[in-house]
Formats: C-alpha cells, structure tokens, sequence
C-alpha cells in the first residue's frame, strides 16, 4: 500500500495486497510454529504447573491492581499520541490507540495503520498530521526502547543490587541507547548525515538482498531516510517539548503493570526489586523489536529468564507468572474494548477504507 500522496498524506483508499489462502496458511503455520518453539523452550525454563499455582494464589485485591493498572497503561499510550497530534482529544486517543494494538494481533499489515489513519481522519485530523505521528511515534519507540537496558542497569547500581560486573555492563548498554537516540536525532537535524546513513542502509541491505537473491526494493532505503528526515521535522515543528514530556507515558505503563503483576504473583521487593522489574520490562521490550511473535509473546519471556542469569527456580516460576499477568493486562484485556470500539467507529459510519482481509 502506498501511505504517500501530495503532502505527505497517507491514501486510504489504497487498500493493501490481500494475502492468498496459501500465504495465509503459510503464516498461521510459522506463527503456531514459532509459538511452539517457544514453549518447548520455557518448559526447559519453568515449572508450568508451579506457575499456575501462582496464578491462582493471585487474590481479588491484586486483580483490582492490575485492572486499575492496565487503565493507566491504556491511558499512557493515549497521553503519549496526544503528545503527538494537536487537537486528539483523551477519548480519540484511547478509542484509536486501543484498536490500533487489537488489530495490528489480528490484521496483516499494513492494515493495523489502514484502520488507525482511518480512525484520525474520522477525528477531523488530516491524513498528514496522522501518519506523521505514526512515523513519529515510531522513532520514539526505538529510542525509548534503546534507552531502557542502560537506565535499568543505572536503577541497579543506584539501588546497591548490581555485581562486579553491572558497572561495565551498563556503560555498554548506556552507550548503545544514546548511540541510537544520537543518530535518530541527527539524521533529524541533518541532511548530511541522513543522506550517509541513507546509502550506508541501503548499500547493507542491497547487499543482503542479492546474497538471498531478493529483489530490490521500489524505493531506495536513501530516499526513505530522507522522507523520514522530513517527516521528523514537520512533526516535532513546534511541540518538542510536549513530545518529549508525553512520550514515556506508554513505558510508564507498561513498567507500572508489570512491577503490579509482579507483587500479585508474591514476589517481594527484597527478592525482585523495583529497578530488577525494570530490567525485566528492557529485555521484553527489547525482544519485542524483533517481530518473530506478536509483541515478542514467548520470546521476551524466555529472554528474561534465560538472560538475566537468576538461578532460582521458584523466582522463575514466580516471574513467569507474573509476566504472563502482564501480557493478559496489556494485550489480552485491552481486545474486546478494542474491537467494540472498532464496531462502534464503524457503525457511525467511519470507513474511510475498505479493512483489509484477515
């Protein structure tokens, strides 16, 4: 799909390739086979039935916390588009963000970003201003994301709970994340530096794509960074700072159901501290870049055991508790308010595009 016309506006009616019944089976098979491969690796991990034992320990009171949590983490991500989009109100933001995150689990995409720019313009937000924030918030993502295994290894450090080795571990971590923002934000500021770092990606992916004897991309990477140059302008044009303020809402709440899942589950804060849970929520958030399962489900989990080294059995069962809980909080709850929004949107006769085909 094209998501480009005059102006930089996004062209709904362009809807995008509809996946045949053979691609279709092909990608239910790969996701049921990465899911499987995931949880053959987290049997060797954690004891399943000491983990449902957990789940059920998880009294009322702790559910209500990780409802009112779950609240706060739709509301986070909503703050965060706000930020983004002059004029969305608090009940735009929630309704489109909310089915944005349901229908990216259930439709190909681009068909996630088809339904969302559909949802904006219906807001009388200008297909402009809508995939920009999208590109922006994006961005902002990485970079948060970059950010988050440096500034969890800083907690730790402050808190008194690293090893010999969380100093040096954290200066690389540290280091990688400002590398990311620092280019990100220089390929912002600079044309220069977004035309080098334009040929650099497309001369490695090229590459690539020959040795697997792929063909090339329609677009150059270097004319896609330079877009994305242009797109970051007109985005941060007089709202940095709100940009900046309102960005980390979503990982705010994100971290905030998880540290909840954690002490529902029954992990203290003298076994698994609020700086420990933070670096539970980098390496998720970190995995989840690599889109081999929805969200990185099963990946991240396996990640945060296997690579954080906690050699307890018990903590690793308690963890996988309560990372499921996190999961089931920040994705599975959110659906059905998803899709009644989505039903509701559309029967009030917001259909700017055709959806695509599931």
């Amino acid at each position: 799909m094209s998501i480009s016309e005059p102006g930089g506006a996004a062209d709904l009616d362009q809807v995008p390739e509809k996946l045949s019944a053979g691609k279709r089976a092909l990608r239910a098979l790969l996701i049921l086979a990465m899911a499987g491969l995931m949880l053959w690796i987290l049997s060797g991990l954690v004891d399943w039935a000491a983990v449902w034992e957990a789940l059920k320990g998880v009294s009322t009171w702790g559910f209500i916390a990780l409802f009112v949590t779950s609240v706060l983490f739709i509301v986070g991500i909503a703050v965060g588009d706000m930020g983004l989009i002059k004029g969305l109100k608090m009940g735009q933001a929630v309704n489109s963000s909310t089915v944005s995150s349901t229908t990216s689990m259930v439709i190909p995409f681009p068909g996630e970003m088809v339904v969302r720019l559909g949802m904006y313009r219906s807001y009388g937000i200008s297909l402009e201003a809508g995939s920009t924030a999208m590109v922006l918030s994006g961005a902002l993502r990485y970079m948060l994301v970059a950010l988050l295994p440096g500034l969890a290894g800083i907690a730790i450090l402050i808190t008194g709970r690293g090893d010999p080795d969380t100093l040096e571990l954290t200066l690389i971590a540290f280091g990688i994340g400002i590398a990311v923002v620092a280019a990100i934000f220089l390929v912002i500021k600079s044309e220069k530096v977004a035309n080098a770092v334009g040929r650099v990606a497309e001369a490695i992916w090229n590459g690539a794509m020959r040795v697997l004897r792929r063909p090339l991309p329609e677009k150059s990477l270097r004319e896609a960074v330079l877009e994305f140059r242009e797109t970051g302008i007109r985005g941060l044009s007089g709202r940095t700072g709100i940009i900046l303020l309102t960005a980390p809402a979503a990982i705010l709440g994100h971290y905030l159901v998880l540290l909840t899942a954690c002490r529902a589950v029954g992990i203290d804060s003298e076994t698994l501290s609020w700086a420990d849970v933070l670096l539970v929520l980098a390496v998720i958030q970190v995995v989840a870049v690599i889109p081999l399962t929805p969200g990185g489900i099963g990946l991240g989990e396996a990640a945060a055991i296997w690579a954080l080294g906690w050699t307890s059995p018990d903590l690793n069962n308690l963890l996988m508790a309560g990372m499921l809980l996190y999961r089931t909080f920040t994705m599975i709850i959110p659906m059905p308010f998803g899709f009644w929004a989505l039903a509701r949107w559309r029967k009030r006769g917001g259909e700017p595009a055709e959806l695509p085909a599931t």
